[in-house]
């Protein structure tokens, strides 16, 4: 049984912190672990909270309806992103494009990036501006960018992003950085 003195490495859920009596830099990693109800614990021996679930939940949604809307209605990706003219290449480089942004997003999320959180905060706390855009669009006041479901599409991201924009900011003032809310 190592005692205090012995080089001891900690890993915990808010960062590393390291015991290095004076002489020794031996270093002990701790092998994977399972929480009490059997969920795997990720790198830093935490498991996933609800807020960072939300969000990763939420960008799965967004990918799989930037998926559905390429295969259902291609054209909506020719007026809404502006990419006619470059055919299915185009289409499908701009897919490319948004989901290397998902993925370095969802890689900050799993790994509690600081600047992530703040960054997906106040996108998602903007994201209320989507539901009067779109009440707008639909009443003929803003020009509409696409169908009449792609902006009921668009206004329901926005409150949803919202919702989980206040989530964020909720368990920050409880936790901190990506506490749960």
């Amino acid at each position: 049984m190592p005692s205090d003195a012995d080089a001891r490495h900690e890993q915990t859920c808010r960062g590393v912190r390291l015991n290095i009596p004076v002489g020794s830099l031996r270093f002990r990693r701790r092998a994977p672990r399972r929480s009490r109800e059997g969920r795997v614990l990720d790198q830093d021996g935490c498991v996933v909270n609800r807020t960072q679930a939300l969000v990763l939940a939420f960008f799965g949604m967004v990918w799989a309806s930037l998926v559905t809307v390429l295969v259902v209605a291609p054209d909506v990706y020719d007026r809404v992103f502006n990419v006619h003219g470059h055919g299915w290449w185009g289409r499908l480089a701009f897919l490319g494009a948004i989901s290397i942004l998902i993925a370095l997003l969802v890689v900050g999320v799993l790994r509690r990036w600081r600047w992530t959180f703040w960054l997906i905060t106040v996108a998602f706390i903007a994201g209320a501006l989507r539901v009067p855009a779109s009440a707008l669009q639909i009443a003929g006041v803003l020009p509409a960018t696409g169908p009449v479901w792609y902006t009921l599409l668009q206004g329901g991201f926005g409150l949803v992003q919202f919702a989980i924009g206040l989530a964020l900011v909720a368990g920050w003032r409880k936790e901190g950085v990506w506490g749960a809310f």
